[in-house]
């Protein structure tokens, strides 16, 4: 049962707000940022000259889907499962530790930010995406906190890690959009340290 999450199920959209709608809603469920499952047109790759960020050593996928997605005008998901993927390779980069991972997600975020700005939006579109993208911003605060988890650390030097996290991503200064967002971004902006080493150790069992 567990595999239903990843089911999109079958619509198209043709509107700039369902559009947006739906894109951050993918985004929000974490399938937004593999480029699993996906199909793109060529001309607007051409068109717009997007390619895969060489300077990302992680994220080169999301940031290229959402660079891809400010210039669409319809997006189709169809019922059918074509294929699974296997998420559990022990020899996956995600599994080993990485010291340059909160510089690269901030980095990734700017850049989707970046490219959102870039665009031209309503104001109820931009929202939209507003909030998706303060959504994963947060959200890779508690990612760059759980990878604290593979390393050698003692409780009192992961929670010294988990501030210098949270002040690198106050200095962002990104306005929390939603109440679901600024429930998660609460602990970030006020250092909480010992609830955020908890959560992420709590969610890595």
């Amino acid at each position: 049962m567990g595999e239903k999450k990843w089911i999109t199920g079958a619509y198209r959209e043709a509107e700039e707000l369902n559009i947006a709608r739906r894109i951050a809603e993918a985004m929000q469920r974490y399938l937004f940022s593999s480029m699993v499952s996906k199909c793109f047109k060529s001309e607007i790759l051409r068109q717009h000259s997007l390619r895969f960020q060489d300077s990302l050593a992680i994220g080169e996928d999301q940031c290229l889907l959402f660079e891809y997605a400010m210039h669409i005008q319809s997006l189709r998901s169809i019922k059918e499962v074509l294929y699974f993927v296997d998420t559990d390779d022990t020899n996956s980069l995600s599994r080993k530790a990485r010291p340059y991972l909160t510089e690269q997600l901030m980095e990734v975020n700017r850049r989707m930010y970046a490219a959102c700005r870039a665009a031209e939006h309503s104001p109820e579109v931009a929202r939209c995406y507003e909030a998706a993208l303060s959504w994963m911003t947060y959200r890779s605060a508690y990612s760059s906190c759980k990878e604290l988890l593979k390393f050698e650390y003692s409780a009192k030097q992961r929670r010294q890690e988990i501030r210098r996290i949270c002040k690198l991503y106050r200095a962002e200064k990104v306005r929390p959009v939603g109440w679901k967002c600024r429930g998660i971004a609460l602990p970030i902006q006020l250092s909480w340290t010992f609830m955020l080493d908890m959560l992420v150790r709590y969610k890595a069992g």
